[in-house]
């Protein structure tokens, strides 16, 4: 097994993220997101003025934590206009340049239902070689 230093995983994640260009698009269906999880396993949410999110390579900021484990952080927003009831249950990520391929998935905390027009939706994805943690915050306007 290979050991990369920290400096190693910093450039690895800087070098990585500045050829990656995905696509967050959110799900309405209750379910977990699985290691073998495929785009049929996900329902992606319509109406309200909702479309899916490109984040590009200066979307990603790359730090080191207090802790010296390198974090990969990308912050998505969506503002909602109008439409039928639907709940939240969580976000898939494909690639761009490969849309059938679901990259990470990730269930909200708390599902968040749309019911005005003007809500707000945030999500914050940290990414690290060591762990995986979502931070999501929604804001009724």
């Amino acid at each position: 097994m290979i050991t990369l230093t920290i400096s190693g995983e910093e450039k690895f994640f800087r070098t990585a993220l500045e050829r990656l260009h995905t696509v967050v698009h959110l799900y309405t269906n209750n379910r977990d997101p699985r290691v073998n999880s495929q785009i049929d396993d996900f329902i992606e949410i319509n109406g309200h003025a909702y479309s899916p999110v490109l984040l590009g390579p200066e979307d990603w900021s790359v730090r080191l934590t207090r802790r010296n484990r390198v974090m990969a952080e990308a912050t998505v927003e969506w503002n909602f206009s109008q439409g039928p009831r639907q709940v939240v249950h969580g976000f898939f990520v494909t690639s761009q340049s490969d849309a059938d391929v679901v990259l990470w998935a990730d269930r909200l905390e708390k599902p968040i239902e749309l019911l005005n027009n003007g809500e707000h939706l945030a999500i914050l994805m940290q990414l690290s070689p060591f762990r995986r943690r979502t931070e999501d915050a929604a804001r009724r306007a």
